[in-house]
């Protein structure tokens, strides 16, 4: 079902903003996101588009209780990657 699986993203600085990605192999599938297995929905820091076959979830302003494994479900198939946000405190935030 997914030509396009979700990427493990890395955040070094912060602030940052984030998005993870996939694409079905058909159009008009409906998507289920999760956080660590707990479903998401939309915020005014997370995005979730639709542009044909591919699905986006968007995070704005990257905290580090952002760190998690994110998956997305469509019927039986699912794909997931984690989002790690690896800097020192002066370097994550601008501070060096």
């Amino acid at each position: 079902m997914f030509t396009k699986e979700l990427q493990d993203v890395k955040v070094t600085r912060l602030p940052s903003s984030i998005s993870f990605e996939c694409e079905l192999n058909r159009p008009n599938v409906q998507v289920t996101w999760y956080k660590d297995d707990q479903p998401l929905r939309r915020s005014q820091r997370l995005g979730l588009e639709v542009e044909g076959r591919v699905h986006r979830l968007s995070i704005k302003n990257v905290e580090s209780a952002d760190e998690a494994t994110y998956s997305v479900v469509a019927k039986n198939s699912r794909t997931a990657a984690k989002l790690s946000v690896q800097c020192e405190y002066l370097h994550c935030y601008g501070l060096d």
